[in-house]
């Protein structure tokens, strides 16, 4: 029952057109049509379901892969097109990073510039009150928010 609610749910969300970079590029209607499917579905199972992100970009004639995890508490869908006899495979093992490392970018460029100046901020602030050397601490605290946003980035991962 739990797959054929994704399937019904991502049959709404593949009729989006262009590119979503998260839940709030989702157009509200579709959104709200995908979460009514959903309430059905979470009636007859008895668990709390949530679409927690959506990232797509012109999909077209889809296929799909998911991926359950922490007992099927956490589920991913990575949908694609075009897809070669290993495409499946290549989809699962994206849809496992998506379960079990929950990315909040898809790339780099998504990450909003305050939220990258915040981090840098509190990097810097963590090394000059740790003694660094303020002529390294920009190089430092660079590094930092690289390895920091990585984790964060489905692309980095």
């Amino acid at each position: 029952m739990f797959t054929e609610m994704l399937d019904t749910v991502a049959d709404i969300l593949v009729s989006a057109t262009g590119s979503i970079a998260s839940l709030s590029d989702v157009d509200a209607t579709l959104l709200t049509q995908a979460q009514d499917s959903m309430a059905q579905y979470m009636a007859k199972l008895g668990e709390n379901i949530q679409i927690l992100d959506v990232f797509a970009t012109d999909l077209g004639e889809v296929q799909a892969a998911s991926y359950l995890h922490n007992g099927g508490k956490i589920a991913a869908v990575v949908m694609y097109r075009n897809g070669t006899d290993s495409s499946d495979v290549v989809a699962k093992q994206v849809a496992m990073q998506i379960a079990a490392m929950n990315p909040q970018y898809m790339t780099l460029d998504q990450i909003p510039a305050s939220e990258v100046e915040a981090k840098k901020a509190e990097f810097a602030a963590e090394l000059k009150a740790a003694g660094k050397p303020e002529a390294m601490i920009a190089q430092i605290a660079e590094g930092k928010i690289n390895k920091y946003f990585a984790d964060l980035v489905l692309m980095n991962q």
